[in-house]
């Protein structure tokens, strides 16, 4: 699938599997935590409500730990565009796989609550339960003549129902334009050498239209999908649902939760076995 978005043209190349370095550039490291709600998510702290920025955007230092990493920041050349742009990872999001995310601090700091509140996982049982090899999905992944890979139902399907609920591997800006490119291709470049192992296999998994852009990059043009966070565009990476092919009459459609950052892929309408399961791209992801 192809989104419109406007893409981060100057992310990472990848020589032999693996994701390949550039010059050092003035980057800033810093800290990071953030305290759960022992009230419990129906009774929210004042100091939930109002979470400072994840890494402060004039000092880049912080208290807050959620991150498996340091945070990578990059400050944008232009006076009027005062926020830095930074790589955010956790290397487990509640016990799936790993995420970063390539945003403002501002935008980290709406995701506290998301990373911390325990109350989310039970969220999280249907997703658990849809993974690649799971007997009970209602579809598979197979060649589809003339598409390469695409999603076949594997049994009949009602309008409405459920067929996939997925995280994303990774999540970054929509408009990266305001930061300087040579200084933040290395804090994009850490965006994907950050992550586990096997979710940076499974980002080089997925399709590519080939040429001359950097491989990541060509990856977010390829599969994106638009996400709202915060009010901010950004583009999400999510590899089983980037495996439906555009339709322009299509029988599923996305959306996307802000709370759990997951994007759910639904039947709009009774789908046959042996259908392939599309949707219209390009297209935002309304949200949850």
């Amino acid at each position: 699938m192809s989104s419109p978005l406007l893409i981060f043209f100057f992310f990472a190349a990848v020589r032999g599997g693996t994701f390949n370095g550039y010059p050092k550039a003035h980057v800033i490291l810093a800290n990071s935590s953030c305290t759960n709600n022992p009230a419990g998510p129906l009774n929210p702290l004042p100091h939930q409500i109002t979470c400072p920025p994840t890494v402060d955007d004039k000092t880049a230092s912080s208290k807050r730990k959620q991150w498996s990493f340091s945070p990578i920041c990059v400050s944008s050349l232009d006076p009027v565009v005062t926020s830095k742009l930074c790589t955010f990872t956790v290397s487990s999001l509640r016990g799936g796989p790993g995420m970063s995310i390539i945003t403002t601090p501002v935008v980290a700091a709406q995701l506290s609550s998301t990373f911390q509140d325990p109350d989310i996982a039970w969220l999280e049982k249907q997703r658990q339960s849809r993974l690649a090899g799971d007997p009970r999905l209602p579809y598979e992944v197979k060649e589809i003549p003339g598409k390469s890979l695409g999603m076949v139902a594997t049994r009949a399907i009602a309008a409405g129902e459920s067929v996939l609920v997925e995280l994303p591997v990774m999540i970054k800006i929509g408009d990266p334009s305001p930061w300087n490119r040579d200084a933040a291709v290395p804090v994009m470049i850490q965006a994907a050498k950050r992550l586990p192992a096997e979710d940076q296999a499974r980002l080089l998994q997925m399709a590519r239209q080939g040429g001359d852009k950097f491989i990541v990059d060509d990856i977010f043009i390829t599969n994106g999908f638009f996400v709202s966070i915060a009010g901010v565009d950004h583009t999400g990476l999510f590899p089983e649902a980037a495996r439906l092919n555009h339709n322009c009459k299509p029988n599923c459609i996305t959306r996307f939760s802000q709370r759990t950052l997951a994007l759910e892929v639904v039947a709009y309408r009774d789908i046959a076995p042996g259908e392939e399961l599309t949707h219209s791209s390009p297209s935002s992801a309304p949200n949850a």
